[in-house]
């Protein structure tokens, strides 16, 4: 990326991404990876152009635009610890920087630590249509219910 070229568009084109889908992914682009939505077409796009390149560098991860633990894996071994808390922008930069100075992968990248599922704060809780929203309105329900029949005890 040239340094006249200092926009989040022009990081986009950098790692592949064209115009039209940069709109979609701009967004994204100011959000920390931990708070993303990591079933949103932006990520699901960005973490995939991501992978590409990391597998251009050796890192032998499947390109499916999930964040999964062996992509976390590489990111984290090119982007440092912490990199979830940081914006997509910081990663992808430090992604494009680690590939434009030939940064490789002799064996596999290590492990990331031990996460719950990405995007989901109760690792425990199965993906249900409309996510976390699904589980708030059950709770409320489950509690109206249960002082429902409190009351007629």
């Amino acid at each position: 990326m040239k340094a006249s070229q200092h926009s989040i568009r022009a990081l986009l084109r950098s790692i592949g991404i064209g115009d039209f889908n940069a709109t979609l992914v701009i967004q994204s682009m100011f959000i920390a990876p931990a708070t993303t939505d990591p079933k949103s077409a932006s990520t699901i796009l960005l973490v995939q152009h991501l992978q590409r390149i990391l597998n251009r560098q050796g890192a032998k991860i499947r390109e499916t635009g999930y964040l999964d633990h062996a992509t976390a894996g590489a990111i984290q071994a090119v982007a440092g610890p912490g990199w979830e808390q940081r914006p997509w922008a910081d990663t992808a930069q430090a992604i494009l920087l680690a590939r434009d100075t030939g940064q490789t992968w002799r064996d596999d990248p290590p492990p990331p630590p031990n996460y719950g599922p990405t995007g989901m704060p109760l690792g425990f809780l199965p993906d249900v249509p409309g996510g976390m929203l699904t589980y708030g309105i059950a709770a409320v329900v489950a509690y109206h219910l249960w002082k429902q029949r409190k009351g007629k005890s």
